[in-house]
C-alpha cells in the first residue's frame, strides 16, 4: 500500500502534466488563428527601450491599405468611390488602384533600404485594414524588421497631395518605430484657366494625370525609404571604445 504522501505527490504530478497539456494546445491554437491587432498606425511616437539593432538584418515591407468593400482604397477616409469623377481626370479608380499597388515602384524604393546589409528585404502580401481599424494578422511573419506603409491620396481639394506614412514593427521586441510621414503635392503640368484647386464642370480632364499621379506617389516612397533608413540606423549597435 502506498503511503499517503506517495499518493499526493502522484496527484500533483498529475494536474500539472494534465495543465501544461492544455497550456500548450491553447498555445497553438491561437498560434493558428487569425488574431487582431491594434493598428500600428496609431502610434504617434516610436517606443522607447528599443534594443540596439546588430546587423545583418532580414525585412519585410507590407502594404496596408482600406477595403471598399473588396478592393483596396487609397483616397482620405470619407471621399467614397462614388465622389471619384473619372470624366475630371481621365483615369478610371481601376488604374488609381494599379499605380499605388505597383509592385515595381516598392521594389525601387523600400525594397532598396540597406542601411547595414539588411537582407534580405523581400516583400510581402498587401494587408487590408478593417472600417474598425484593426489588422488581422494571419501568418506571424519571421523577420526582424516589418515595414508597415501605406498611401493616402487626397484628391478634390485645393492642395492635392499624397500622404505616405510607415512605421516598422520589431517582432522580438515587441515595439514600433514612427517613421516621419511626408506630403507630396501634386505639381500638374498643365492646368486650365478655369481650373483654380477645384475641379470645374464642363473642364477637359487633367493632362497626363496617370503619370502626375504615378510620379507623386513614387517620390513620397523614395522619401519614405530615406527616412526609415534614419530611423532604422538611429538604433544601431555602436561598440563602445574603451579608454585603456
Amino acid at each position: 500500500m502506498r503511503s499517503p504522501l506517495l499518493l499526493i505527490f502522484s496527484a500533483l504530478l498529475w494536474i500539472v502534466s494534465v495543465g501544461t497539456t492544455r497550456a500548450e494546445a491553447d498555445l497553438s491554437q491561437k498560434g493558428n488563428s487569425s488574431v487582431p491587432h491594434e493598428d500600428p498606425f496609431l502610434k504617434k511616437k516610436s517606443d522607447t527601450a528599443i534594443k540596439p539593432f546588430v546587423f545583418p538584418k532580414s525585412m519585410k515591407v507590407v502594404q496596408i491599405c482600406a477595403v471598399i468593400p473588396d478592393r483596396c482604397f487609397f483616397f482620405k477616409p470619407g471621399y467614397g468611390p462614388e465622389s471619384y469623377k473619372e470624366a475630371e481626370t481621365g483615369v478610371s479608380l481601376d488604374q488609381i488602384n494599379r499605380i499605388f499597388l505597383s509592385k515595381t515602384s516598392i521594389k525601387k524604393t523600400l525594397l532598396k533600404i540597406d542601411p547595414a546589409r539588411i537582407a534580405p528585404v523581400s516583400l510581402g502580401k498587401a494587408m487590408q485594414k478593417s472600417p474598425s481599424g484593426s489588422l488581422v494578422f494571419k501568418v506571424k511573419e519571421k523577420s526582424d524588421f516589418i515595414l508597415y506603409f501605406k498611401s493616402t491620396f487626397d484628391l478634390g481639394h485645393p492642395s492635392e497631395k499624397v500622404l505616405t506614412e510607415g512605421r516598422i514593427y520589431l517582432p522580438r521586441q515587441k515595439k514600433v518605430l514612427v517613421v516621419p510621414s511626408n506630403h507630396q503635392k501634386i505639381s500638374f503640368k498643365h492646368m486650365g484657366t478655369q481650373y483654380h484647386g477645384q475641379f470645374q464642370e464642363g473642364n477637359p480632364p487633367i493632362p497626363n494625370f496617370k503619370n502626375t499621379v504615378t510620379e507623386t506617389h513614387f517620390k513620397g516612397l523614395q522619401q519614405l525609404a530615406k527616412d526609415a533608413r534614419k530611423v532604422i540606423m538611429s538604433h544601431k549597435y555602436e561598440k563602445r571604445r574603451s579608454n585603456y
